[in-house]
């Protein structure tokens, strides 16, 4: 009765948690207003994909932070 889409992908996943790189893959040409939220949505959610900070990580940084 109803068609079925199979999608495929994972690729920009694949790719930023091997390089930790965000391509740029996503531009509209004519309305910089677009291409300037794409930017900050891709900044936003850049945190998904990252490893949370280990143990001495956060001892590190609070110690960065309290000698500052």
């Amino acid at each position: 009765m109803g068609e079925y889409l199979l999608v495929k992908g994972g690729d920009l996943k694949r790719g930023f948690l091997a390089t930790h790189e965000i391509p740029r893959t996503v531009k509209f040409d004519h309305h910089p207003h677009l291409d300037k939220l794409i930017r900050e949505l891709t900044e936003a959610f850049v945190v998904h994909y990252e490893e949370p900070l280990t143990v001495k990580q956060l001892n590190v940084l609070n110690q960065m932070l309290s000698s500052n």
